[in-house]
């Protein structure tokens, strides 16, 4: 089902993105010329990459024409998340997270440097590691209740209610962010991007994945962007670029049969 609360427009088919994150410089560049030959056009490069490589990789990879979401998760005060996000978008990436529990100031001063660039920000709400124990004691650290268990799903809710209005166009949201209907709550400014990590086949191994989807769920429950890793970057059988022109094919397929429902 489609988000009942999103601006009516057409859907544009999802995009898939290559998490590289877990690969040296090297291998990272190896592994986009074997994965843009089999029509890949989106990768992410995270923390760990980026840490080794620098802004220049994201640079030569749009001169190579990937798309680039570069998944830093920011969390500072405002204007050194502003600056920041401009030398991101100096590099040309497409797509940057930021936390939104940063706060309302610092979510405006983020997007308001975004502004005369190419760059859309992402709003990453609560982390998927975070559950059970570990979510009610950072809860219970920002003033909830001790011994009380908090609501992921209401937590999730207004943390994306914030990055909607200081006008950032999209959020990260996991599977069950999506399934638990939360955010249809959400009256957005625009259609929005929902970055979704955690797309696996069915028989895929979990790896370290708290919330997982196959493309069929994720495209129905209104996913723009599936993030996969290693079901293509360290494929089960089969070469990467094998694997990754399956998870084409299926995002086109469910694509086709959301689009007609």
């Amino acid at each position: 089902m489609v988000m009942s609360t999103m601006p009516t427009a057409i859907r544009s088919e999802p995009q898939l993105v290559i998490a590289i994150d877990n690969s040296t410089v090297d291998e990272a560049r190896a592994l986009t010329c074997e994965l843009g030959a089999a029509g890949v056009t989106w990768v992410k490069v995270g923390l760990e990459l980026y840490t080794q490589a620098g802004p220049s990789l994201v640079s030569d990879l749009k001169r190579n024409g990937f798309h680039v979401f570069l998944d830093l998760k920011l969390y500072d005060i405002p204007n050194t998340v502003a600056k920041a996000v401009k030398a991101a978008a100096a590099t040309g990436a497409d797509l940057l997270t930021v936390h939104a529990s940063g706060g309302a100031e610092m979510l405006l001063a983020a997007q308001d440097a975004t502004r005369g660039t190419a760059l859309s920000l992402l709003g990453v709400t609560v982390l998927t590691s975070f559950g059970g124990a570990t979510f009610d004691e950072v809860c219970t650290a920002w003033g909830a209740q001790a011994g009380s268990s908090v609501s992921r799903g209401a937590v999730v809710l207004r943390l994306a209610e914030m990055a909607n209005a200081a006008g950032l166009p999209g959020i990260v949201c996991s599977a069950s962010d999506l399934r638990d209907g939360e955010l249809q709550k959400i009256s957005w400014c625009a259609p929005p991007l929902l970055v979704t990590p955690g797309i696996r086949n069915a028989a895929d191994s979990r790896d370290d994945q708290k919330s997982i989807a196959t493309v069929e769920q994720a495209v129905r429950l209104g996913s723009t962007h599936l993030v996969v890793g290693r079901p293509i970057t360290a494929p089960a059988k089969g070469t990467r670029a094998q694997a990754a022109a399956e998870f084409l094919r299926q995002i086109k397929e469910a694509h086709g049969v959301s689009s007609h429902s």
